[in-house]
C-alpha cells in the first residue's frame, strides 16, 4: 500500500482521523485544565513550633499557589469569635507568625486562589488542620466585598494590638 492509496482511504472515511484528533484535544484540554487548577491551589495549615519555649501560632501555605483575600477567625469557644483579621496574602511555602491569636480554641482561614475564583477554608482544631474547597452554586468569584470586610481588622492592627498587650 503506497501513500496515495492511504490518502484515498482516509478521504473516503475521515471519521476515525477526526474522532482521534477531537478525542486527543478534548482529553488533553481536560487534563490540562485539572493540572492548571492544582498548580495554583493554595493550602493553608496552622501549626506551632514545639522547639519554642512558649509556642506561638503560625500559619503556612503548603500549597502550590498564593492564598489571597485571606480572612482568619480566632474562636474563643465553639461559637464565639475573639478576633476577625483580614490578613496579607501568603505565598507558596511562606510561614507567618500569627502571634496575635489569643483564644486559639479553633482557628479558621477563609481564602481564595490567585484569580479569586475558587474559595478554600482551612480549620485548625485539636492539633489538626482540615481543608476543603467551598463550592458556590451561583455567581462568579469569591473576592469578599468591602461591606463583608468591615468586621475584619487589618493584620497590621492585630499585630500592633498584640505587641501592646505583651504577647
Amino acid at each position: 500500500m503506497n501513500w496515495h492509496e492511504v490518502w484515498n482511504a482516509a478521504a473516503a472515511s475521515p471519521s476515525p482521523i477526526i474522532g482521534g484528533l477531537l478525542g486527543g484535544l478534548l482529553t488533553g484540554g481536560f487534563f490540562g485544565w485539572i493540572a492548571h487548577g492544582r498548580s495554583i491551589r493554595p493550602v493553608l495549615v496552622f501549626l506551632r513550633d514545639p522547639e519554642e519555649e512558649s509556642p506561638r501560632w503560625r500559619i503556612q501555605n503548603v500549597g502550590a499557589g498564593p492564598a489571597l483575600n485571606l480572612r482568619i477567625r480566632d474562636y474563643r469557644d465553639a461559637k464565639n469569635v475573639e478576633h476577625y483579621v483580614h490578613a496579607y496574602a501568603l505565598m507558596p511555602g511562606e510561614p507567618r507568625s500569627i502571634a496575635w491569636v489569643s483564644a486559639g480554641f479553633k482557628l479558621e482561614a477563609d481564602y481564595t486562589d490567585a484569580y479569586g475564583k475558587r474559595r478554600y477554608i482551612s480549620v485548625g482544631k485539636n492539633n489538626a488542620t482540615t481543608y476543603k474547597r467551598w463550592i458556590k452554586k451561583w455567581g462568579w468569584g469569591f473576592r469578599p466585598s468591602k461591606k463583608y470586610l468591615n468586621g475584619y481588622k487589618p493584620e497590621i492592627h492585630a499585630i500592633r494590638d498584640g505587641k501592646q498587650q505583651g504577647s
